[in-house]
């Protein structure tokens, strides 16, 4: 898994959520948090936000980007502009 992307980890913690495979998911997940969440937390958040699976990594975007509010706020500005 070292190897992937931060999207491709979403996308394979998907395919595996459709085959049940939470043992899996939850590997990937802690892997993704270790490993990619703090590079992108906004982004992370705008890909993650629609999918259940993801509450945590959810929750964890949303108390990265509170920590340092002033960092995040153009772009998350310009990503709720977008999606208005």
């Amino acid at each position: 898994m070292s190897n992937k992307t931060g999207i491709e980890i979403l996308n394979t913690m998907i395919a595996s959520d459709d085959l049940k495979l939470k043992k899996f998911i939850k590997l990937a997940e802690d892997f993704f948090v270790k490993n990619h969440l703090q590079n992108d937390p906004v982004g992370n958040l705008e890909i993650i936000y629609c999918h259940q699976i993801f509450n945590s990594i959810q929750k964890f975007c949303l108390d990265t980007i509170c920590l340092e509010p002033k960092s995040y706020l153009t772009l998350l500005s310009l990503l709720i502009y977008l999606h208005l």
